[in-house]
């Protein structure tokens, strides 16, 4: 069993029942989901920079991804309708624990410049949504550092980033914020009722 799936069922759902007032036990709050997705807009040039972040993305959930499509044309960015320009993964089960342990407990405090989610990060359809600025915060993108082209071509020394959203059993703010403290992810601030 993953370390953080054990943790959840042996700490936290004892936890939550004596914070939360549940009537059964199939009440406690769970995340449901993980949508894990990486925009390329350099492929709208070329696709063959869609290659890099999207073999990183299967690396790093241990899931084959899926393309994304551009739903419209926008003449601007010489965006047409129905071109390849991301990729995106949807976890369950076991791999949504395994990848939030990795999230939590490596990439989140390998990154210097993350202080912590904000409450605002928290919306009323429950999930919680950020992002990550670059993928090498992820150990298996380090090890294999020399096999993968991060830098982009039209943003020299930038890498790809990723939206993470985590997907819950819930639409209660306050839930989804008292579980993910007890999963340890740090916040900035705190639910003006907790104080």
């Amino acid at each position: 069993m993953n370390r953080l799936l054990f943790y959840y069922e042996n700490v936290v759902r004892s936890n939550m029942l004596l914070k939360i007032p549940y009537k059964n036990n199939m009440q406690i709050i769970k995340p449901k989901q993980i949508t894990l997705n990486i925009s390329c807009k350099d492929a709208v040039h070329n696709l063959k920079y869609m290659y890099s972040p999207y073999l990183q993305l299967e690396l790093i959930t241990g899931q084959r991804p899926c393309l994304t499509y551009a739903k419209k044309s926008i003449a601007t960015f010489k965006l047409r309708q129905g071109m390849k320009i991301g990729a995106k993964v949807t976890l369950r089960g076991s791999n949504l624990y395994s990848f939030l342990h990795n999230l939590i407990h490596i990439a989140l405090p390998r990154d210097r410049d993350f202080s912590g989610l904000t409450v605002k990060n928290i919306s009323n359809k429950s999930n919680i949504s950020f992002g990550l600025n670059t993928l090498l915060y992820f150990l298996e993108i380090e090890n294999q550092y020399e096999t993968f082209d991060f830098a982009s071509p039209t943003r020299k020394n930038q890498f790809y980033g990723m939206d993470v959203s985590i997907n819950f059993n819930t639409l209660n703010n306050v839930e989804i914020y008292l579980l993910l403290n007890a999963l340890n992810v740090p916040f900035k601030d705190k639910l003006k009722k907790y104080k």
